[in-house]
């Protein structure tokens, strides 16, 4: 039975308008998928007017506001299937409606997974740290995906067995992208700590694997990850930033 694996992880921030990852090439393989993890601190509400790969608009699936009356921060997930269908490579491109903001963009592509939008997406906030909440998967060897972003510019932990693979820091707050392999249905907890008060937003979602891949749902550890560099202080696994 063929084991799904995520790839190809990489991540970009701006204080603009638009924040825009340059040039991201999706993973070959049967059933995939382009995951894109948002993040943004400002002092005004803006929404996501939408997410491009290249031409072609990415679905949301998870969406998470906190707004503190001084600061309004907000996390989200979306998610393009089949993406080497679209385009061989290209921009991803969040667009935002509103004032300007520190921006952040976290992708990757998830290989062997089925198709739509996963189990119900789980959201929650905190305005101290721990940040954690439960989603129920629906059967065995599922992936439970999150995206957090905190007001802190201190490097945020995910509890194991929940594993960080990326995250950005644009001077005034991080986001992070991390998973869990679920090998038994249940309800799981993700968790994320980050020291001080820190708005944090958490969101999450769950994907089985694709009917392709044997049946079980089996998502595999996580696969093709090489050393991530960037600009702007960012950390985490992937196979190269280009911002």
């Amino acid at each position: 039975m063929a084991v799904p694996s995520v790839n190809n992880v990489l991540g970009a921030f701006a204080n603009n308008n638009t924040a825009t990852l340059t040039g991201y090439v999706p993973t070959s393989g049967a059933n995939s998928k382009l995951v894109v993890v948002i993040g943004r601190e400002s002092t005004s509400n803006r929404t996501v007017s939408g997410i491009d790969y290249g031409t072609t608009a990415l679905a949301r699936v998870a969406t998470q506001e906190l707004d503190t009356g001084t600061f309004d921060n907000l996390c989200e997930i979306w998610y393009l299937d089949n993406p080497l269908g679209a385009h061989a490579s290209g921009n991803i491109v969040v667009t935002y409606s509103g004032g300007t903001g520190d921006s952040h963009v976290l992708a990757c592509t998830v290989l062997g997974v089925e198709t739509g939008g996963g189990v119900t997406a789980v959201t929650t906030t905190s305005a101290t740290s721990p940040i954690s909440a439960s989603i129920t998967t629906a059967v065995n060897d599922s992936l439970v995906m999150s995206g957090h972003i905190s007001g802190q510019v201190i490097k945020p932990t995910a509890t194991s067995p929940h594993v960080e693979y990326i995250e950005t820091d644009c001077g005034s707050g991080t986001c992070g992208m991390g998973n869990t392999n679920v090998s038994v249905a249940a309800a799981t907890t993700v968790e994320w700590t980050v020291s001080g008060t820190n708005r944090s937003v958490l969101c999450l979602v769950a994907w089985g694997p694709s009917a392709a891949a044997g049946g079980g749902r089996v998502m595999g550890s996580l696969a093709g990850l090489g050393g991530l560099a960037g600009a702007g202080g960012l950390a985490g696994i992937g196979g190269g930033l280009a911002a």
